[in-house]
């Protein structure tokens, strides 16, 4: 049985992404850089609780930590779907294409496949745009001894965020059906938009703070 993406240590993850092979690539990679960012959340998140000091938003921190947990081990998924979604796409360019019926079959492939491989990095976008919610948040109630690391799981979901959107708009530019492409891309946009405003803000204010 092959070895899943987020199975491979960090050494042969890394060796892969830059080889000459299709995957893993920037999906993955984004969808990665994402889980690390919840983590960095969850790390604060995990240090605020039990501590007197915090005692006021205990409950409010233990469910922020159900939601990061299971964000994590679905961003760790969408690691091995991306790789599952571009594998039938890759091998769609190489159908052939010498007849009539040839040529159609090959680009009802293609349109079918640049669907699902856009739908990957899609929903990569709706989960940090979703946890993009909770950081302002965090930033108020969280353990301020590692606030920092909050800022900077920050950075990682905007990077993440963004990365996720190259993959989106890579497929659906060369997608025929309009009505798909104009879905796709409205969500899209508004996953980067929001979602990178949130995080900004986020990011800026706890920047901000260290420079007082």
């Amino acid at each position: 049985m092959q070895e899943k993406m987020c199975e491979k240590n960090i050494s042969t993850f890394l060796n892969e992404l830059k080889d000459k092979q299709p995957v893993p690539g920037g999906g993955g990679a984004s969808a990665l850089v994402g889980a690390i960012g919840v983590a960095l959340l969850n790390m604060d998140a995990i240090y605020t609780t039990g501590n007197e000091k915090y005692k006021d938003v205990q409950e409010e921190i233990l469910l922020q930590l159900e939601k990061y947990s299971l964000l994590i081990e679905e961003l760790k998924e969408l690691v091995q779907k991306d790789a599952d979604a571009f594998y039938p796409l890759s091998k769609c360019y190489k159908m052939p294409k010498n007849t009539e019926e040839e040529k159609k079959l090959k680009k009802e492939a293609l349109e079918e496949n640049l669907y699902k491989a856009a739908m990957v990095p899609l929903d990569i976008m709706e989960k940090v745009y979703n946890v993009s919610f909770l950081v302002e948040r965090l930033t108020e109630i969280g353990n301020k001894s590692v606030i920092g690391d909050v800022a900077t799981g920050a950075v990682f979901l905007q990077g993440a965020l963004k990365g996720a959107s190259l993959s989106v708009f890579a497929n659906t530019s060369f997608m025929k059906n309009k009505e798909n492409v104009n879905n796709i891309n409205q969500k899209a946009f508004k996953f980067l938009d929001q979602g990178s405003k949130n995080l900004e803000k986020s990011f800026k204010k706890i920047f901000d703070s260290f420079l007082k």
